[in-house]
This record gives C-alpha cells, structure tokens and sequence, in this order.
C-alpha cells in the first residue's frame, strides 16, 4: 500500500505522498465568459451557442433543439469557439444545485463549430493535465463543496467567475497517473451509467404500463367480453353499452381556487399555513408536501383550504402537464390553493376516485394538451370553459367502485416496483459518486 499524507484540504482528506494539492490557476491556460450576441439574422449566418440549460446536474449534454445567435457584432469571435477539451462550467444559476455543473466539449461538440453563452465560463487546461480528469473532480464533492464553501464565507456570490473557479484546489499527480485514473473511471462509470440507463428504460415501461392500464380500464371497464357501443367522441372510442357519455359540467358541483400569496421555499410546519405548488400534482397524484410557508403578514389573504374526495388541477403548467390533477385523500386546514390550480368538487353518488383516474387516462391526457394555449411554449394554459365541456365516459356506481379498487390494486404493485428500481438508481449513483472520490484523491490505487 502507497503511503498517504494529510491534504490540508478537510474535503479531499488523505492523498498519497506523492501527489499534489493545486490551485486550478497553476494549471490554466485560459479561464473566459462566454457570449450571447443578437437574435438570429435574416440571412440565416448565425452561430450555435451552448446554454447551462443543456448541461445536466451530473455534466452531461443534453442538446436537442441548439440555439442559433447572431455574434456578428462579437470582436475576435474565434476565440470562443469551443474546442475538444474545453471544459464549460455553469456560472449563473437559480438552483444551487446547477451552480458549478461542468461538461466537457468532445469533438462532436466542437465540430459544431459553435460558441458558449455568457452564463457560462470555459477553462481550457494546460497539456500537462488531462482535461477529463478535471471534468472528474469539477462533477465530484472535491469541487462542489468548494463552490458551497465559496457562497457561504463570502457575501453570498450566487454566480462563480473566473476568480473563484481559479482559486479551486484539486489533487495532482503525475500525467501518467492521470491517464490511468481517467481510463479507469471511463470504463467502471460507463458501465455503471449503462445499468442505470437500463433500470431508467424499464422504469418508463412500467409508467407506459400505468397508463395504458388506467386508459383501457376508464374507457373499455373490467369485461373484456362485454357489448360495446361507439361513443360517438373520436378520443374515446368505443365503451360499454351501460356507460354513459357526460361532460365533466354534468357531473361537477363547483370549482374554486386560491390566491397567489408571497411565501418561502419550505413547507409549512405545525401552527404554519401553506400554499400548495403546481408541483403537488405534477406527478398526477396529491402530494401535501409540495406547498410553501405563507408568510406571516400574507396570512389573512389566503382562501380555499385543501378538502377531501376532490381533485386538485393545474389549470397553468408546461403543455404536457397542463390538467395534471391529484385527488384528495384529507382535508387539511392549513394547506390553501393558490390562483394557478383549481379544487374540483363533485356531485355526491360519484366515486370521485374514479374520476381522478379517468383525468390522468392518455385520451383526456392528450385532449386537454391540445387545448392549451399561451404566449410561451413552456407555460401554457387551460380555460375552466374547455376543462368543463371535455367528455368523460361515467360506468353505473357500482362499476365504478369496480374500477377503482381494481386501479388502487395493480398501480399499487407498479408503484413498488418503480420505487425499488429508483432506489437500486440512488444506490448506483451513490456508488459511483464514491468510487469517483476516491479514485481523484489516491485512497484508491489503479
């Protein structure tokens, strides 16, 4: 076994004898902002910047529709562009989280011929380092504490710059060493990510899954023996002979909603009035926690306290979870709506359960998506006129009490299901984010 020495870094611990502790300053050879420049030209002469919002938490890319700038006006414009082993740090963000995320430009990337935005800073190192191995160490805790460390002594800097990242300190080793280190978390992560990837491909069936058992059991009922009549709406299809075609307006008792209010970003505890986020029915079911404290002076102003057997919907969300809807279990006095989500109550002899399932079906799904509309393609709306005149095909009570204890029953095994497969994922992250620390820090021979 090497022999090791005390970093002096309370974060990276023990390194071995041998290696280094650097500033990221010594190993630059260029630390830059990038550009934004003007709308795309007419004449179609425009350049691909990279965003943050393209970079995922964990330093990857995800590109799918480029934005396309005018940097006509930009001075020495090939000095931004990217080149394959640039590493490209997100500077500027809303969330902590995406703060200090890195990705590094690959020659995909740098055959794109494109530049970076200004919410990005690009470090490019020198030849004595190996730019994958800083890509390592900038998604690892070795960094990100560094960079929490940084907002919580300073005056709060929110934003890195060039400064801060260069004062980052990261463990050093030989160039060989290096090389070692990068070819060995290349293949142990890839292959980790690959059984990831497949767990995440299996989770999504088992949703595909969930939902086509909802749709067929809202729309065909329990018998798959049974007469069947058209309903006469193309989004539907055919039902049972014994259901009726009504309009959520026939069968609805009235809708209220709650009031935009200023709040924090926890939940509010014991003696505390929340306001519920769209966020408490973005998965298509309630979750109480998903609300916001109230502060104290906006207290007197909220309205439309959380009720049982009615379901909560988004009447404002992005156009694929516009009408995402949960049912309420309980009522809860001290948890209100705010302006963007309506309560649905319902008339009494109505399993309200069974409503909620059919709003979450694909058909209903797909109908109110096409309905939405808005002034931004990411936050769209639904009125109350067109939530209230879509179709719903309503069973006799007792078929539908059928249908939900059905539902309840098998989507409680598909939930178990995806539950122990993300936990298997938090387990494999978890793993991986450990095995990359102590790899970069030398605990860890290879």
């Amino acid at each position: 076994m090497r022999e090791m020495k005390d970093s002096g870094v309370e974060w990276i611990g023990d390194i071995p004898k041998i290696w280094r502790i650097l500033s990221m300053k010594t190993v630059l050879l260029q630390n830059d902002g990038g550009v934004w420049g003007e709308d795309p030209s007419e004449d179609g002469d425009d350049t691909v910047v990279l965003r943050s919002t393209e970079q995922t938490v964990d330093g990857k890319w995800a590109i799918t529709e480029p934005a396309h700038r005018d940097l006509s006006s930009i001075n020495n414009l090939d000095y931004y562009r990217c080149k394959a082993g640039d590493l490209l740090i997100t500077k500027s963000s809303g969330s902590d989280l995406h703060i200090g995320k890195t990705t590094i430009v690959d020659e995909e990337i740098e055959q794109m011929n494109c530049c970076y935005s200004n919410f990005i800073q690009r470090i490019r190192v020198r030849k004595s380092i190996e730019p994958r191995l800083i890509w390592y160490l900038f998604n690892s805790s070795i960094v990100r504490e560094q960079f929490v460390f940084m907002q919580n002594t300073t005056s709060g800097i929110g934003n890195l710059n060039a400064k801060y990242i260069s004062e980052i300190r990261v463990p050093m080793s030989d160039y060989k060493t290096q090389n070692r280190i990068v070819k060995y978390l290349d293949s142990k992560c890839s292959k980790i990510d690959e059984i990831i990837a497949k767990q995440e491909q299996i989770i999504e069936k088992l949703k595909e899954y969930k939902l086509s058992v909802i749709t067929e059991a809202v729309t065909k009922g329990l018998n798959p023996d049974g007469e069947m009549k058209d309903s006469g709406i193309d989004w539907i299809g055919f039902v049972p002979a014994d259901w009726q075609i009504m309009k959520v307006k026939n069968i609805y008792d009235y809708i209220e909603s709650g009031v935009s209010v200023n709040a924090g970003n926890e939940p509010a505890t014991e003696g505390e009035y929340g306001v519920l986020k769209t966020s408490s029915v973005s998965k298509f079911e309630f979750d109480i926690q998903e609300n916001k404290s109230v502060n104290r002076d906006e207290m007197e102003r909220v309205g439309c306290p959380v009720c049982r057997n009615t379901i909560i919907v988004s009447r404002m969300n992005t156009p694929e979870l516009v009408g995402a809807c949960g049912y309420v279990e309980e009522s809860r006095d001290n948890i209100f709506l705010p302006d963007r989500l309506w309560q649905v109550h319902f008339k009494e002899k109505l399993n309200v359960k069974y409503i909620w399932y059919y709003l979450r079906s694909e058909n209903i799904r797909y109908y109110y998506s096409s309905l939405s509309m808005g002034t931004s393609s990411s936050m769209q709306n639904i009125s109350q006129g067109d939530f209230l005149n879509a179709y719903i095909p309503l069973p006799p009570s007792d078929c539908q009490d059928k249908i939900v204890e059905y539902l309840d029953r098998n989507l409680l095994k598909n939930k178990k299901e995806v539950l122990i497969r993300k936990k298997f994922i938090e387990k494999l992250k978890e793993y991986k984010k450990s095995l990359i620390y102590e790899v970069v820090t030398g605990k860890k021979e290879v």
